[in-house]
Formats: C-alpha cells, sequence, structure tokens
C-alpha cells in the first residue's frame, strides 16, 4: 500500500515538474521537419526534462548552443536559427515516413 501511495505521490512531483515546460512549443512539425525550440536560460532541471522527455544527447544540445550556423550530427543535416537572444531554433528533414508516425505519437 505504501508503495503505491509513493508512487502516486512521484506521478504527481513528475507532472508538476513538467508542467513548467510547454512540450508543444518545444518540439514540433513544421513543413515536413521535426523543430526544437530551446532556451538557453532553462536551469539545469529544465533542460534535464527536455533531454529525457525527447531523447535528445546532452552533447548534442550542447553544440547547438554554441554555435549559429547548420551543423551535422551523426550523419543529420541540423539547421539552427537565433529566435532571440537566449531562445534557439534547432531543426531537421523527417526522412522516412515511419519516423513522422513515431515523432507524433511523442508530441
Amino acid at each position: 500500500m505504501l508503495k503505491k501511495i509513493a508512487n502516486l505521490h512521484f506521478a504527481f512531483i513528475s507532472r508538476d515538474q513538467f508542467a513548467q515546460i510547454d512540450t508543444k512549443t518545444i518540439c514540433y512539425i513544421d513543413n515536413g521537419r521535426i523543430v526544437f525550440k530551446l532556451d538557453k536560460n532553462w536551469n539545469s532541471e529544465q533542460l534535464k526534462d527536455v533531454y529525457r522527455l525527447f531523447d535528445l544527447d546532452s552533447a548534442f544540445l550542447s553544440e547547438a548552443f554554441k554555435i549559429n550556423k547548420d551543423f551535422v550530427y551523426d550523419s543529420i543535416i541540423w539547421k539552427i536559427k537565433q529566435l532571440s537572444s537566449s531562445i534557439i531554433e534547432i531543426s531537421k528533414e523527417i526522412s522516412k515516413s515511419g519516423e513522422l508516425s513515431i515523432l507524433q505519437e511523442m508530441i
């Protein structure tokens, strides 16, 4: 019984923690591209949540924050767009038909 209560408590904590981040504005599909909008001002917990939630590599995102031009990571071309001094948008083309359905389920 205590284990069930602990699990429920954890579920509410996790939900509240993710509630701080609007996932629909962070990750979306636009014109055949998957787009991530990221904020350099997020604290470490928010960044960890985004990494975990979208299965993103922290080294990849660290590199994306450092440069202001398109780059290749793991044989994929990523486009970077600076939206403001703290917000960047990174995107890649959706290459496989199956990838789109998996991404839509995640979002």
